[in-house]
C-alpha cells in the first residue's frame, strides 16, 4: 500500500514539474520571485539541470546580500541532496522549514 502511494505522489509531482516549468520561463515577476520558483523545483526534483537554472536566475538579483543568500541557499539544498545519495541507507530526518536556517527563507527584493 505504501509503495503505491509514494509511486502515485512520485507521478503526480513529475506531472506537477513538467506543468510549472515552462510556466515559469514566462513569468513576468522580478528576479528574485523568479529564482525562488527555480529553487523550489530544483528542491522537488533533485535534478541538476534545475539547480543550474535556479543558480542562473540567483546570478541576476540585484543586492549582493540577495545574491549571497541565493547561493547559500543553493549551496545547502545541494549539500542535503547529495548526502542522502552519497548515505542512502542512513536515516536522515527531513529538513523542517520552520526551524531550517535563515537562509533558506525566500528572498525578498530590497529596494536600495
Amino acid at each position: 500500500m505504501q509503495d503505491n502511494t509514494l509511486q502515485k505522489f512520485d507521478e503526480l509531482r513529475s506531472q506537477i514539474l513538467n506543468e510549472l516549468v515552462p510556466l515559469i520561463d514566462h513569468t513576468s515577476g522580478d528576479p528574485a520571485q523568479k529564482y525562488n520558483l527555480l529553487l523550489a523545483v530544483a528542491r522537488s526534483s533533485g535534478e541538476p539541470e534545475r539547480f543550474m537554472q535556479a543558480f542562473e536566475a540567483a546570478k541576476k538579483l540585484e543586492t549582493p546580500d540577495d545574491k549571497a543568500a541565493a547561493y547559500l541557499d543553493l549551496l545547502d539544498v545541494m549539500e542535503d541532496i547529495t548526502t542522502a545519495l552519497a548515505y542512502p541507507d542512513e536515516d536522515q530526518a527531513p529538513v523542517d522549514e520552520a526551524t531550517a536556517p535563515e537562509a533558506s527563507q525566500p528572498i525578498e527584493h530590497q529596494e536600495q
